[in-house]
């Protein structure tokens, strides 16, 4: 037997390799199907027409969302008011970036200061519960 003819382990029978050319999935997705954020993030790129005051602009879908629930959020709609601070938190949590790369030293120095008031307030205010006797608890064997 030749060394291509042979069958075994990872060697399948020539009948049952796939062929040059074809898929291995000839039912599976057709090519230029669009998933679901293709398609969204295609209609939010189209562009409209809006007015503003007596001007014209032609601004995309996701600016003209954004820019409607801003303006219920100003005129006190709560609903609008969460959605948009959610957005907020949620873009920067996906920051990459950090928080205080950005920042002039200046700005780090009062942030460092302020979280520093913080945790010393955090202790000073918080008693033990119980006392000066509740820090420590009697070990085993230890009489009181």
């Amino acid at each position: 037997m030749a060394g291509e003819d042979r069958v075994g382990y990872k060697r399948p029978p020539r009948s049952g390799r796939f062929r040059k050319g074809r898929s291995g999935n000839p039912k599976g997705r057709p090519k230029g199907t669009k998933n679901l954020k293709t398609d969204l993030q295609e209609e939010l790129q189209e562009v409209l027409l809006v007015r503003e005051g007596a001007q014209q602009k032609r601004i995309s879908k996701q600016r003209a969302v954004v820019k409607s629930l801003m303006a219920q959020a100003v005129k006190g709609d709560t609903r609008a008011a969460n959605l948009v601070l959610s957005m907020v938190y949620r873009l920067l949590e996906m920051d990459p970036s950090g928080e205080e790369e950005g920042l002039p030293a200046e700005d780090q120095a009062i942030l460092a200061n302020f979280e520093q008031d913080i945790l010393r307030n955090q202790k000073t205010d918080v008693p033990p519960a119980g006392g000066e006797d509740a820090r420590r608890s009697p070990s085993v064997g230890e009489g009181g």
